[in-house]
């Protein structure tokens, strides 16, 4: 009777204990809750002051999808590109953030005809100096640069076969106003970015913002 008892009360400890990790802010470190609820101002996140201040608190934050949910969207892209005769891929990772996304990109990947690695050049940028240089510590193998997405201005023309963009774009029209007719702010911004990553990419290349 007792050895029921007790069983029964470790399946009722248990079940609370699901119910309670399925709770927002239940089971994790109240710390960890708070650095990822969003700001009060969504405006916060144009500014690099925001940024900043977020990076050099936080490791690492993977936004909207880690490489895995979207790697049979660009893979075949990429293998295809390697079809056509290059060496290897190169990649631009626009507004990088502290996510493992790069370095899954220039790890992961085969054609479809064989087992042939397709092999690829990442280059991430973010306008954050101090996610950079902790991006670099991290993956040393791969290149971070801290630059604008708006000029991508250290790079030269036709730069690029594939940019890449995980909802870094998001990030400008945060204060578009009304989203069928954007203020002139983010119309410049926006079209700003989109000339930049058009002078980048070779001709022919791929720009990709919606995994």
């Amino acid at each position: 009777m007792e050895r029921e008892e007790a069983a029964l009360a470790a399946e009722t400890q248990q079940e609370q204990d699901a119910e309670t990790a399925g709770e927002p802010g239940k089971g994790k470190n109240e710390d960890e809750v708070k650095e990822h609820e969003p700001p009060a101002d969504n405006r916060v996140y144009k500014t690099r002051e925001y940024w900043e201040a977020r990076f050099a608190r936080e490791e690492a934050y993977e936004w909207l999808a880690d490489y895995g949910v979207v790697a049979h969207l660009l893979e075949p892209v990429l293998a295809a590109g390697k079809k056509e005769g290059n060496d290897a891929i190169r990649v631009l990772v626009v507004g990088c953030g502290n996510s493992g996304f790069s370095d899954s990109l220039a790890q992961g990947g085969s054609e479809d005809d064989g087992d042939v690695q397709v092999a690829r050049q990442v280059t991430s940028i973010d306008f954050s100096e101090t996610v950079i240089l902790s991006m670099r510590a991290r993956y040393p193998d791969l290149t971070w640069e801290t630059m604008d997405m708006r000029s991508l201005s250290g790079f030269a023309d036709a730069s690029f076969d594939f940019v890449v963009d995980k909802a870094a774009m998001d990030a400008l029209v945060t204060d578009e106003g009304d989203p069928w007719n954007p203020n002139e702010e983010t119309r410049k911004d926006t079209a700003a970015m989109m000339d930049a990553v058009t002078r980048v990419l070779v001709p022919g290349g791929m720009e990709d913002g919606t995994p």
